[in-house]
């Protein structure tokens, strides 16, 4: 077989007998010079328009093939109701925007004119959360596209109105811009840049990946070092850093005496939130990270929050920053560790990311009492839940492990958080997700489903009768 063809070949020379393949044309269908532009499946977009798109980000190259309906029925679906657990197509938006220059963009335009207008008002509506320039240049060519359309082919315009969500994703635009023009331009609704916590949970790795990151005005560094106590170190590593934080605060700690544990980022994490909830120096917003963030999360998710708060557009309660996602969990150890932790029963599964690297803001750490905080830290430290002392759980000394699937609903959310890109709270700019997922070849090529019902009975009684 190939694809879905079948071959059967006589096996004294090889020649083909049976095939049950047809040409790639049907007789009688439309060639090039057939064709004057005005046919009915021109008209709206080409009905089976698609765009195979190359990219290179990195020293990696890779191809996409964008597919008119796919993309049509996700934007429709996301401006119908934004909120509704569905993923915005922010990637294949932007391979589309973003990968294409705006002479390749105008040549789409003619034969999918709905899909760039959108595509590009969508792409601007993302950009302008990190107030990016681009943003205001992909939405000022999809005006331009709309208006001489409107002025020099008003029927196709109706269609193209009718077809996509151009009038909604026009006023998503325009609603994202008028925010982010308030903040610039000391309107009523303007807000200062808030204020940043950048809390490192340290060992051995290098820092200097936080040389490259965009900080708002009120940002401070706070690293626990749990492995090393080397001020010189310290300060190289935190040399390009320098006059672009408020502060940067190097702080030592170990483990408790006699312990045997490793408590990780859970006792440096706590250390901060305690020290910062009791003094009332809490930041509006903390981050919290290994110093291997960039194993775990992609600096670019990272980049673009810190971006979103320098244009006061960030306030999120919680975001989890890392890109690995864990099932969902529901074992003893865990509902164990619940009844520990919140003095309730676990009701359903545990569901979050993997690693705890996470943004909270102030009010959401604040919900929690400093005695809630301090309970929590003598928990993971005494780690009566692990096997070694006589509990549940088998974490070896790594008590912090299985505190990773609650800190979600530790700073307010629900037992099972939802990917980034099913939050329909997020901004449409963070609902991204950029890790592992599954990923299937093209089903025109390899589809074990549909290889069940592949059709065969002439075939297979010719092979018979060999």
């Amino acid at each position: 077989r190939s694809g879905q063809d079948t071959f059967v070949r006589r096996a004294a020379d090889g020649e083909v007998v049976y095939t049950t393949s047809v040409a790639d044309t049907s007789e009688g269908s439309d060639t090039d010079e057939d064709l004057t532009g005005g046919e009915e499946f021109f008209h709206g977009c080409l009905w089976t328009f698609r765009q195979k798109l190359g990219i290179c980000e990195g020293g990696n190259c890779d191809d996409a093939e964008i597919m008119a309906h796919d993309l049509q029925r996700r934007l429709i679906g996301f401006y119908r109701d934004r909120r509704f657990p569905a993923a915005p197509p922010l990637e294949e938006a932007a391979w589309l925007a973003i990968s294409t220059r705006s002479e390749e963009r105008r040549e789409l335009f003619e034969s999918c004119p709905g899909l760039i207008v959108s595509t590009l008002l969508f792409v601007a509506e993302a950009l302008a959360f990190s107030g990016a320039l681009e943003a205001e240049a992909y939405a000022h060519e999809a005006q331009s596209y709309a208006a001489t359309m409107q002025q020099q082919a008003s029927l196709s315009f109706e269609t193209m109105l009718e077809m996509f969500p151009v009038r909604e994703a026009f006023s998503g635009y325009d609603l994202a811009l008028g925010r982010r023009l308030e903040d610039v331009d000391g309107g009523a609704a303007a807000v200062a840049p808030p204020s940043v916590d950048i809390v490192i949970s340290r060992c051995k790795s290098p820092l200097q990946w936080l040389w490259e990151l965009d900080y708002p005005p009120r940002a401070r560094l706070f690293v626990y070092d749990k492995c090393r106590n080397d001020p010189a170190e310290f300060a190289e590593q935190t040399a390009g850093l320098r006059g672009v934080l408020e502060a940067i605060e190097h702080r030592p700690m170990q483990e408790a005496a006699g312990s045997n544990l490793m408590t990780g980022e859970c006792t440096a994490y706590l250390t901060h939130v305690i020290a910062m909830h009791r003094a009332g120096s809490l930041a509006d917003f903390t981050v919290f990270s290994h110093d291997d963030g960039p194993r775990h999360i992609r600096l670019s998710l990272l980049s673009l929050a810190l971006r979103g708060m320098r244009n006061s557009a960030y306030a999120v309660p919680f975001l989890h920053l890392s890109h690995e996602r864990y099932p969902s969990f529901r074992t003893r150890c865990l509902r164990d560790v619940y009844r520990r932790v919140f003095s309730e029963e676990l009701g359903g599964a545990l569901g979050t990311y993997c690693c705890a690297h996470f943004v909270v803001r102030r009010d959401r750490i604040e919900a929690r009492s400093i005695e809630f905080f301090e309970n929590l830290y003598r928990l993971i430290t005494e780690a009566p839940y692990a096997q070694q002392n006589g509990g549940l759980c088998n974490v070896g000394k790594k008590p912090c492990y299985v505190i990773e699937f609650l800190w979600h609903r530790i700073f307010g959310e629900e037992d099972d958080l939802p990917p980034r890109s099913l939050q329909g709270d997020l901004p449409l700019a963070l609902r991204y997700e950029g890790g592992r997922e599954t990923r299937l070849p093209s089903p025109l090529k390899v589809a074990p489903y549909m290889a069940l019902f592949q059709p065969s009975r002439y075939s297979r009684e010719l092979e018979r009768s060999r």
